[in-house]
């Protein structure tokens, strides 16, 4: 799976919140644990715009680095709010994986974790910068073919992701930073 920056930055900041909940053998919502997170970081402005329907994104992250190690998964402690139970991304046993999450010594992962990361942003290359017509033209393509997850709205938000597009961002991180709010979220999804 490619990961974005955004993806990463947000992985790190959920990292820690997911190791405390393991070690109190706790679980939250998609929704209630994104609120958690930022309020940890109120200044933090991809966290700020981030909504609960991407948490899973966010959660393979550290389920790619958790498997690669045969660490306990810390996904399987973030629940959609209507069934209790986690998300599509998660396929094991929950009862055992809760367990081992909550018996395995997370002390000196954490640092693992981080290293791990840097090296995945080192690897993604940024485009070059755009002019803004190539950053227009990409725009408009990109929302085109994706204009059933955003809200009309987010016409308000053109200018933010044309400076985004030029200043080289990918075009899913420009989307996902400048969307926010106007995001919609399937009827068939329960986030609370």
């Amino acid at each position: 799976m490619n990961f974005t920056t955004v993806d990463l930055e947000l992985a790190t900041l959920f990292y820690p919140p997911l190791v405390e909940l393991g070690r109190r053998n706790e679980t939250r919502s998609y929704k209630a644990f994104l609120i958690e997170v930022q309020a940890l970081h109120p200044g933090n402005e991809i966290l700020a715009r981030a909504v609960p329907l991407n948490v899973g994104r966010r959660l393979d992250v550290i389920r790619v680095f958790t498997r690669s190690k045969n660490y306990p998964d810390l996904g399987c402690l973030i629940v959609s709010g209507a069934t209790g139970a986690p998300g599509t991304g998660y396929d094991g046993n929950v009862t055992l994986e809760r367990e081992r999450v909550a018996n395995f010594n997370w002390f000196g992962v954490t640092d693992e974790f981080s290293l791990e990361v840097q090296r995945q942003k080192q690897a993604i290359t940024k485009k070059p910068k755009r002019d803004r017509q190539e950053a227009i033209k990409l725009m408009s393509e990109y929302y085109q073919q994706n204009r059933s997850v955003y809200d009309g709205r987010i016409v308000e938000r053109r200018e933010n992701l044309i400076t985004l597009l030029m200043q080289g961002e990918e075009i899913t991180d420009a989307f996902e930073m400048a969307a926010g709010e106007f995001r919609k979220v399937p009827d068939s999804i329960v986030l609370a």
